[in-house]
């Protein structure tokens, strides 16, 4: 029992995967404004991912859509920061599966939103978003044969 701590340090690094490197808890991004975000992976994490904008500490909690099926191994990728959104603390992003945001592969660390920039024209764009196809639910039932 004594060697279970050595051997969980030992094997902890290579259990790695994706980690969202920036944002960081020192970020600060004007609403409006594109935000480069970085990650870490391994040869075993999925080919694509998307990257959301959540925010759980406010009510209601935040899932804004910023980036579909985002090829894992480029490690970063440019996304546009909604300029309609509430500025405030609390702030992460999510590497998810596909559009199923329960499938969660890695979180940033918390950052910070602030107001857009004086002087800059903050204009909704929907089409900020790569927008991911169509998905369905398949249901498979399996009974036990004697």
């Amino acid at each position: 029992m004594r060697f279970l701590p050595i051997l969980a340090s030992i094997l902890a690094p290579l259990a790695a995967a994706i980690e969202i490197t920036h944002p960081n808890d020192k970020t600060q991004v004007a609403a409006g404004d594109d935000l480069k975000v970085t990650w870490t992976f391994v040869d075993t994490d999925p080919q694509t991912m998307s990257l959301y904008l959540v925010n759980f500490v406010e009510y209601p909690p935040i899932y804004v859509p910023l980036a579909i099926d985002v090829k894992t191994h480029k490690a970063n990728t440019e996304v546009h920061i909604p300029c309609d959104i509430l500025p405030t603390e609390g702030y992460q992003i999510n590497a998810i599966n596909g559009t199923n945001v329960y499938v969660i592969y890695a979180q940033s660390a918390h950052f910070r939103i602030s107001e857009p920039r004086k002087g800059r024209e903050c204009v909704h764009d929907p089409d900020t978003v790569k927008r991911a196809q169509a998905t369905s639910t398949v249901y498979v039932t399996v009974t036990p044969t004697a």
